[in-house]
């Protein structure tokens, strides 16, 4: 194999991992998007839960209504901590490194750089990308994990409420 046609596989294999990389990233983010959408809707209708729980004061024994409220709030502030977490990750919406730059393409352009140098400044470039975007994915995937988290014991902090407001009502 002659050394352009090695550039060459170089460049597109330093071109498939970046590919990945940003796939990577995107899949993250419509993940987190999807959770914010939800929770969005899950603290919505725990917020109307709460009304009709106010309601039903006169019917519950006040130390149960304590507990169901206390046990509401719980789950709510878990919930909330969650969503908070991934609209945290969305901040990093449109912040993956792009390569290779345009302005060293019209460098290299402007002073005729031979093939092998763009090819090789190229694959530096696609590295140092990739790089910086797994970072990026790293930052987001920390914070999705406390999401995760957070809505895993506000799910269970929701669960119960509802089991224990059902029994309290038959």
């Amino acid at each position: 194999m002659n050394e352009k046609n090695r550039r060459i596989i170089l460049l597109e294999l330093a071109l498939h991992r970046y590919d990945e990389e940003v796939e990577r990233n995107k899949a993250t983010d419509n993940k987190n998007k999807s959770m914010v959408a939800f929770l969005a809707v899950m603290l919505t209708i725990q917020s109307t839960i709460l009304i009709r729980l106010i309601e039903f004061n006169g019917f519950i024994r006040s130390d149960e209504m304590n507990f169901l409220v206390m046990l509401f709030i719980i789950s709510f502030v878990f919930n909330l901590f969650s969503l908070l977490c991934y609209l945290s990750t969305l901040r990093y919406l449109n912040m993956l490194k792009s390569s290779p730059k345009i302005d060293n393409l019209v460098y290299f352009g402007i002073n005729k750089t031979p093939f092998e140098n763009i090819i090789e400044n190229t694959i530096v470039s696609l590295n140092k990308s990739v790089k910086e975007n797994k970072s990026i994915l790293k930052e987001k995937s920390a914070k999705e994990n406390y999401g995760i988290i957070f809505l895993r014991l506000g799910l269970i902090a929701t669960t119960i409420f509802i089991m224990l407001f059902v029994l309290i009502l038959l």
